[in-house]
């Protein structure tokens, strides 16, 4: 997942993916959010599992509201904006709640990008939109009024950009069809462009996962012992 469209298979996919999901979690539990989260801020170890990198936009997330930052302030959104949510592309980073779903709709992103191989952004708006439409213009509202005026039109952004469906996007062929479904809702509840829609709990998370990922482990078992049946058998005569 450090590298830039890295092709992985279906069950691979979702493995690596559930690392980058528990330690997304960690750094939740300990209120941090992570703000740059993307494929190449995912590092493979070896022994098939995932370290997060790149903490320099980071935040502390205070229990009495204040988030501070280990390197200062920035004058625009922070992260790679084609995994950043767009309420932070809208400037509204001063809220805990926001801040944490943030992260949560980048790990949507970095899911479609697993199997569609493909940026989710490129399908949603681009990055000149970005700054034309989102983050100009919020930049010029007062900060106590962004996060009304965000909630009221966040539903018109949505109409105009609605989330792909990832099995439209992917090459053929490469997501079985046992879990198209489930990928699709697992991966729009993460990045639905509400925040306030967003899947919040990683319990749910990591049981679709576990739910998907039984489903191909099963149908690998399967497909084994059907090609164990049709080996040829060597006779004693033939040895």
């Amino acid at each position: 997942m450090h590298q830039p469209k890295k092709k992985y298979g279906p069950l691979r996919n979702l493995i690596y993916f559930r690392e980058v999901c528990k330690g997304v979690q960690r750094l939740h539990s300990a209120r941090v959010c992570h703000r740059d989260l993307k494929p190449q801020n995912c590092l493979v170890m070896t022994g098939r599992y995932v370290a997060l990198g790149d903490f320099g936009t980071a935040k502390t997330l205070y229990h009495d509201g204040t988030i501070p930052s280990p390197t200062g302030n920035y004058h625009e959104p922070v992260g790679d904006k084609r995994y950043t949510a767009p309420e932070l592309l809208c400037c509204l980073d001063s809220n805990n709640d926001i801040a944490l779903a943030a992260d949560i709709y980048s790990l949507g992103a970095i899911l479609f990008e697993l199997f569609a191989r493909a940026d989710l952004s490129a399908y949603l708006y681009s990055i000149q939109e970005i700054n034309d439409k989102m983050i100009h213009p919020f930049s010029q509202i007062s900060e106590d009024k962004r996060k009304q005026v965000f909630d009221a039109s966040i539903g018109t952004l949505e109409a105009a950009c609605p989330l792909p469906n990832i099995e439209d996007v992917a090459p053929d062929g490469t997501i079985p069809e046992s879990i198209r479904i489930r990928l699709n809702r697992l991966y729009k509840g993460l990045a639905t462009l509400d925040y306030r829609r967003r899947i919040k709990g990683f319990e749910s998370i990591f049981l679709q996962l576990e739910l998907m990922t039984h489903v191909l482990v099963s149908e690998l078992r399967r497909t084994r012992r059907a090609q164990f049946k049709t080996r040829p058998k060597i006779s004693a005569r033939t040895v």
